[in-house]
């Protein structure tokens, strides 16, 4: 059964006949109370983070990239 989304063009027409009769404007300043979610730092760290490239380096100097091949210790013919 094909799905039909009859319903789509009510709500559409709610909405905008709503939005139509309110009276306050949306471009006004909000104003957000003391205890909203939205005032939480996107961060609680007292230092702002390293860019990434520079995490990157520190924690690829842990690798010798010349052997990676020898950490791997598996056969492929263990996984068919």
């Amino acid at each position: 059964m094909e799905k039909t989304y009859n319903y789509v063009e009510d709500i559409l027409r709610s909405i905008l006949t709503t939005r139509l009769a309110d009276q306050v404007e949306m471009c006004r300043p909000v104003i957000l109370s003391v205890d909203d979610p939205r005032r939480i730092s996107a961060t609680i760290a007292p230092v702002p983070a390293p860019p990434t490239q520079q995490i990157v380096e520190e924690q690829s100097q842990f690798f010798n990239h010349s052997d990676i091949d020898a950490t791997v210790d598996y056969d492929p013919n263990d996984y068919l």
